[in-house]
């Protein structure tokens, strides 16, 4: 049994962490529930975010698991844009003062390619994922390596819904808008994916 905490400040999340480290859960937990249980409060959480974005240092060399708890547990696609922009501005923060948190970010990016349209302000979480990465390949230009390694690790499953491959392949053909360089490669595994889909259907019609 968890008891929530209304109101979630910097430091409680600095000695939830410490505990954390120390092998004592409960707290961090606790922090984890209540974030979960407040996503959809616009305020509460872009203030977290914020207080967050003033502390990366937290996440110098440790903490990784709060930053994949945020990414993995909160539902993105139902998120406002002052959230989003403000999750952005926190997470290109972060990488700025330590890019080895590029390819964690870069990952969650193109999973959100994938988020389907109909459900709520899909575009927008869309417009969102290409802005952030847009200037994550500016101020990490080694993230450019790893680009389509990634774009090809997070391609749907060919057993899913074909719209999702559909609006994932539109997300990596509109990211071409500003990563011309990856024009032939991202047609690469866009084709052999297509083939392989398509190979899969028509097994299945024999």
């Amino acid at each position: 049994y968890i008891i929530m905490l209304h109101t979630i400040t910097i430091d409680h999340v600095k000695e939830a962490l410490d505990q954390f480290n120390r092998g004592q859960k409960y707290l961090y937990n606790t922090i984890t529930t209540t974030i979960k249980e407040n996503q959809t409060n616009e305020h509460w959480l872009a203030q977290l975010l914020n207080e967050l974005r003033d502390n990366v240092d937290l996440f110098e060399n440790m903490n990784d698991q709060f930053l994949d708890f945020l990414q993995l547990q909160i539902n993105w696609a139902k998120q406002t844009k002052v959230v989003l922009d403000t999750f952005g501005t926190f997470q290109i923060t972060l990488i700025s003062s330590n890019t080895k948190h590029a390819q964690r970010y870069l990952g969650f990016l193109f999973t959100l390619f994938a988020i389907p349209e109909n459900s709520t302000n899909p575009p927008l979480v869309h417009d969102f994922a290409h802005e952030t990465l847009q200037q994550l390949v500016l101020i990490v230009p080694l993230s450019l390596t790893l680009l389509c390694p990634t774009a090809e690790q997070h391609f749907p499953f060919m057993t899913k819904d074909v719209n999702i491959q559909v609006i994932y392949i539109r997300n990596l053909l509109r990211s071409l808008s500003y990563l011309s360089m990856q024009r032939s490669r991202y047609l690469e595994i866009i084709a052999s994916k297509l083939i392989r889909i398509d190979v899969r259907i028509n097994y299945k019609n024999l």
